[in-house]
């Protein structure tokens, strides 16, 4: 039997979905680091790709509003890989404002990948071994960050497609440091400290608490989270949902295909008309839903966990808000990188193989499964 190869290539075209935008990371290159602060640094990723045929400058069009970086200082567009450091080394996240400083903490390269036979290139992301404290200190993220003083609107819907090769997490995380945030999208306002809604997706390792679904202690499974931390008018932070699967394996140094369907409410009343819906095929073909956020998966979640009050961090039952209290429009889209909230004096790699971003589900949208 033949391999199917089409796992690694997620659909390019389709009758229910405009695409917006599709890399092999083919033609596109990473151009010098800029933009410094402290903390931040901006790598921006520059090109047209030989595959698909889109161009950089292509994200700069409404609806999303995707300017170069360095736009403008107080609300900066950008396609880049964005790399943000908390104090993580004693001489300084970026001791130098160039290539060196950021190479300081940090790694990212657009470099060759072979998946199943076929040479192919990926956006490899590190977080380097700074011999210093855990927690979430570190970040790197292939990253959208829209210019909201052009943007005519919010994005009430899009879908993220892409093919991942991930690390074995169960020797980067521990009871203590338990999570790695892989997608984190957020919602902003164009003047400082306006934000109020961010949906986030990743990997979580079971300590056998309240809300581990049974899982032994160390298994590695995924989350996902619903809460106000936008950088955030919200306070104190408000966690709406915090949903874990334990059931799917996270493949280990082997490419899968993500799909991340997210559609938002028009208003954070609304607990109906938002979903969250993330999907997972790997490299011997087989499928699954990792979650399908909906009103009915929150009421399920209720019933099984009546005491939500003992589980971490949640502040009321599960709520399927997806829109925030000030009706902040999408700004910061988070793709898989590293923000990495494991053990101390850890070095880990993340690649990316394809990237595609649809207005819609691109195939017909399945009825939610609760």
């Amino acid at each position: 039997m033949a391999t199917d190869y089409s796992f690694l290539f997620p659909k390019k075209f389709s009758p229910n979905a405009n695409l917006l935008f599709a890399t092999r990371f083919s033609g596109i290159e990473l151009g010098a680091p800029n933009r410094f602060t402290s903390a931040d640094a901006w790598v921006p990723l520059e090109g047209t790709d030989t595959l698909t045929r889109f161009s950089v400058s292509d994200l700069a069009a409404l609806p999303l509003a995707v300017r170069p970086v360095g736009g403008v200082s107080t609300n900066p567009g950008g396609y880049a890989v964005y790399a943000i450091g908390r104090a993580t080394n004693p001489s300084g996240d970026f001791p130098t404002a160039d290539q060196a400083g950021f190479d300081n903490n940090f790694g990212a390269s657009i470099s060759p990948q072979t998946i199943e036979g076929l040479s192919l290139n990926a956006l490899n992301l590190r977080v380097k071994n700074t011999g210093t404290a855990a927690g979430f200190q570190t970040q790197i993220w292939h990253h959208l960050n829209r210019d909201l003083t052009l943007a005519t609107g919010d994005l009430f819907e899009l879908c993220y497609e892409f093919v991942l090769t991930l690390p074995d997490f169960s020797t980067l995380t521990d009871a203590s440091s338990k999570v790695v945030t892989l997608w984190d999208i957020k919602s902003r306002g164009t003047g400082a400290g306006q934000g109020d809604q961010r949906d986030v997706f990743g990997i979580t390792r079971s300590i056998d608490g309240y809300d581990e679904y049974g899982a032994p202690s160390g298994t590695i499974g995924w989350y996902c989270q619903s809460d106000s931390k936008g950088n955030t008018e919200v306070a104190p932070d408000e966690f709406y949902y915090r949903y874990k699967n334990f059931s799917v394996s996270v493949p280990i140094n082997e490419p899968f295909k993500l799909r991340i369907y997210r559609k938002r409410a028009a208003t954070f009343s609304d607990l109906d008309s938002g979903r969250l819906r993330i999907e997972i095929k790997k490299v011997d073909g087989s499928e699954a839903v990792l979650f399908d956020c909906t009103p009915g998966y929150a009421a399920a979640w209720n019933a099984l966990f009546p005491n939500w009050s003992s589980v971490s961090q949640l502040t009321q039952p599960a709520m399927n808000v997806s829109k925030g209290k000030f009706g902040r429009w999408v700004q910061a889209m988070y793709l898989p990188g590293v923000y990495f909230g494991g053990k101390a004096n850890q070095d880990v790699t993340t690649k990316t193989a394809a990237f595609n971003l649809w207005d819609g589900y691109p195939e017909i949208l399945p009825e939610p499964a609760v």
